[in-house]
């Protein structure tokens, strides 16, 4: 929903520019692309829930922030792409995280499966 609304909005600022809309979607894409191997790192390496906390704090403070200028009346196609981009980047965080992080019944910390769990499982299958 993000996404359309931000698209939609630089259309409107920018009287439909055809390099600036697309550019929302690259503002998307391009952090993710750029940071998913190292969000897998952070997961594998610190507490998966704190990285989650932490992504969508960082998320919610660029959400609320975008909401903020543009009821303010900021209409400057720089910040909703910048913007656009730091949610891009809490979204990158999250992906590895996300999945892997269950929370069971009572536990506050997350269960995941190893790598090394995976592997005589291929083995015995080969």
């Amino acid at each position: 929903m993000q996404t359309i609304t931000a698209a939609w909005l630089m259309k409107d600022w920018t009287n439909g520019d055809p390099i600036l809309v697309s550019l929302v979607q690259t503002a998307y894409f391009l952090p993710t692309v750029l940071l998913i191997v190292a969000s897998g790192t952070l997961a594998d390496t610190f507490d998966r829930r704190r990285l989650l906390i932490v992504a969508n704090t960082w998320m919610m403070m660029a959400a609320a922030l975008l909401a903020i200028l543009i009821f303010m009346g900021n209409k400057d196609p720089i910040m909703l792409l910048a913007l656009s981009g730091l949610l891009a980047v809490g979204f990158a965080l999250n992906q590895h995280s996300l999945p892997l992080c269950r929370r069971s019944s009572g536990s506050k910390t997350c269960h995941t499966r190893s790598a090394f769990t995976v592997s005589p499982t291929m083995v015995r299958v080969s």
